[in-house]
Order: C-alpha cells, then structure tokens, then sequence
C-alpha cells in the first residue's frame, strides 16, 4: 500500500494536480450553487404573483 502511495501521485500528475482538483471542485460547487439559487429565486418569484 505504501508503494502505491509512492509510485500513483506522480503519473496522475503529482502534488499539483491534486491542488488544482480541489481548486476545480470548488468553482464547480460554487457554480452549481449560484444556478440553483437562481432557479429557486425564479421559483420565489412566480408563487408571489
């Protein structure tokens, strides 16, 4: 197992690419978020009228 943890980091792209996967899932899940909260606003609006 140890020498899995050693030998995989570097051929999906090292420390780096581990970085920039969570830098992606987070403006993702933001971006996920602002379109559901427009949707649901849009939601809001139509019940009110």
């Amino acid at each position: 197992m140890l020498v899995l943890m050693f030998i995989l980091p570097p051929l999906f792209g090292g420390q780096a690419m581990i970085w920039w996967s969570t830098v992606l899932a987070r403006i993702l899940s933001a971006l996920l978020a602002l379109a559901l909260k427009q949707r649901a606003d849009k939601q809001e609006m139509s019940c009110e009228v």
